[in-house]
């Protein structure tokens, strides 16, 4: 067991941001209760718990994160996001992080991102030949629309990564597509991505949207 009362708290969020990443996991939720803190993670869709905590220990960690991804620690009862870069830690990896009130504390829940050369292709996700299939002949379509649906964790991110690059590598000519996303998760060199933030701020997905359509996009 870890001696709380020796072990720095931003010695022990390196280790836990080190630990999610070599189990594989796209999320880490640090969940406030009366008299601990529960540390979990999500791998391939399901959580798993990490450790307990002590309140006070947990949150000193909580506010070692936060200045990781520049939020305001002494801002504790509103809700706020921000991004840590892959520099700032010793797992090297970016990181969305959301930030709510409790009743018992701040829970925290971090989205691990992927680096630019993990998109996976089409036929590593899983997926059935006959989906594989009918998903290719959708992508053959000079025009229309694809809906991807699905809750939180369940690979809608990477299944849409993987589509840009089945279209990328199936053009003979160079394509010309944009992203609008919230936030860029992995870079693709070949194409434009752009990332809305606050509507507050003027970039919002609609405006995203209305410049994207001046933008001549086949």
């Amino acid at each position: 067991p870890l001696d709380f009362t020796t072990l720095e708290p931003q010695h022990y969020v390196d280790r836990v941001f080190d630990q999610a990443v070599d189990l594989g996991a796209s999320d880490l939720y640090w969940l406030p209760g009366k008299t601990i803190y529960e540390l979990r993670c999500r791998v391939n869709g399901v959580q798993q718990a990490l450790d307990t905590l002590p309140v006070a220990y947990a949150s000193q960690c909580v506010a070692r994160i936060k200045v990781l991804a520049n939020l305001l620690t002494y801002r504790t009862l509103i809700a706020q996001d921000g991004g840590v870069r892959g520099d700032a830690t010793n797992s090297g990896r970016e990181m969305r992080v959301a930030v709510m009130p409790t009743t018992h504390g701040e829970r925290l829940t971090i989205r691990l991102l992927g680096h630019s050369d993990s998109v996976v292709k089409l036929d590593a996700l899983g997926y059935s030949e006959t989906v594989l299939d009918g998903v290719r002949a959708m992508l053959e379509r000079p025009s229309g629309m694809l809906i991807l649906t699905g809750p939180t964790g369940c690979g809608k991110t990477t299944t849409i990564y993987a589509l840009i690059r089945a279209l990328l590598d199936a053009q003979s000519d160079p394509a010309s597509i944009i992203t609008v996303e919230d936030p860029v998760e992995r870079e693709i060199p070949e194409i434009s991505q752009t990332q809305v933030s606050d509507a507050q701020e003027g970039w919002s997905y609609e405006g995203a949207l209305r410049a994207a359509l001046r933008q001549d996009v086949k």
